[in-house]
């Protein structure tokens, strides 16, 4: 769809502001949302009704969304251009960078204390069951739990710090931020070190969510956004329903709860200081790319390594071939643990074999020509 439009890649980390940073792109009128997935319609149906874009009747059929979507990439005369598309979904870097084109494209995120997504995951679960309780995904929670609706009520309601850390245990992989800034095959002993490289090799543009606007605004070529930007809290609207909610979680089941990686990479990204590249006139874009090399050495140094750069005239991408290559017999075995794993309902379990294979085999529209070739030579061995 349009391969003239320059595509914005936002690593949509969980419970980070993503939606709410979707809707103002796809206010601007000038980014088209495009799923990635089937089941993604309605979402991106939402995503243009909070945004004013389309009526906010929801269309349940491919043919009203595809309507939805011509009419802002064939806009009418007097409309503002379409210039950027960005894809809808919680991509991950491994997806983002077999997306992404050097020259064109941007790869951003949205960053956020590990312990308030911890916060925010527990509120939103906890409000999503109470608002929806036969939705798939709160049928899934509630069997995973042991319980029912009426008994998960009456423990939010007591605020069951036993329930609040089981719900949290069953989020963790979803929030671990290792998840989502490395890659398949990469080390998680030094996660922090690892994460801070693939930012900088995959030129990975880190913003804290307070500065949301500031990051659309370089994501646009605008400069800053106004100050103040739509509210946008899914959580709050979904515990709103249910004053007799009041949650009150303990510290110590957060800090349990929170990965520890998570809370490794977080820190070291803003201790290196890029997070501060970040003023309410805009991205100094400079100064975040020193901030993040000089980490990486100070880092190198802590581990009695060289101070020097990793080479980074060799791309993520690139450094992903030759560990694919040479791990192909162990990659195709994934195929038979991923057959046995269609079945579980627990997309966060699948989704990094999902990725890696359809990373390999080139299932990725615009999967860079040298991923076709690992593709192939896996067909042939």
């Amino acid at each position: 769809m349009r391969p003239d439009l320059k595509r914005i890649l936002f690593v949509h980390i969980p419970k980070c502001g993503g939606t709410a940073f979707t809707i103002h792109l796809a206010a601007s009128r000038r980014v088209a949302i495009a799923p990635t997935k089937d089941y993604l319609y309605d979402a991106v149906l939402d995503i243009y009704a909070a945004s004013n874009l389309l009526s906010p009747v929801k269309t349940e059929t491919e043919l009203g969304f595809r309507t939805g979507i011509e009419q802002l990439l064939c806009p009418s005369s007097g409309a503002k251009p379409i210039t950027h598309i960005a894809p809808f979904n919680h991509l991950d870097l491994l997806t983002a960078i077999s997306l992404y084109r050097e020259g064109m494209d941007q790869i951003l995120c949205l960053l956020r204390p590990p312990l308030e997504v911890s916060e925010s995951m527990l509120r939103y679960r906890i409000g999503h069951v109470l608002q929806h309780p036969t939705a798939w995904d709160s049928l899934e929670l509630l069997s995973g739990l042991g319980t029912t609706p009426e008994r998960f009520r009456a423990m939010a309601e007591a605020n069951d710090q036993a329930l609040y850390a089981a719900i949290l245990e069953r989020e963790k992989e979803a929030m671990d931020l290792a998840n989502w800034l490395l890659v398949p095959f990469q080390e998680r002993a030094d996660a922090a070190m690892q994460a801070l490289i693939n930012i900088r090799k995959a030129q990975v543009i880190c913003a804290p969510t307070s500065k949301m606007n500031q990051l659309l605004g370089h994501a646009l070529g605008s400069g800053a956004w106004p100050a103040q930007l739509p509210r946008h809290n899914a959580s709050s609207f979904l515990l709103d329903a249910h004053p007799s909610i009041n949650i009150q979680i303990a510290t110590e089941v957060l800090r349990t709860a929170t990965p520890q990686t998570s809370i490794e990479i977080y820190n070291a990204i803003l201790n290196s200081g890029a997070l501060d590249s970040w003023t309410e006139q805009g991205f100094d874009q400079k100064s975040y790319w020193q901030s993040i090399d000089q980490a990486i050495i100070k880092a190198g140094l802590r581990q009695g390594k060289a101070a020097s750069l990793p080479d980074l005239s060799l791309s993520l991408a690139a450094e992903l071939r030759t560990a694919l290559v040479e791990n192909r017999k162990s990659i195709l075995s994934l195929e038979t643990e991923i057959k046995a794993l269609r079945s579980s309902q627990s997309w966060i379990i699948t989704r990094p074999i999902r990725a890696t294979l359809d990373y390999l085999r080139g299932k990725l529209m615009h999967a860079p020509s040298r991923l076709k070739r690992i593709s192939e030579e896996l067909e042939q061995g």
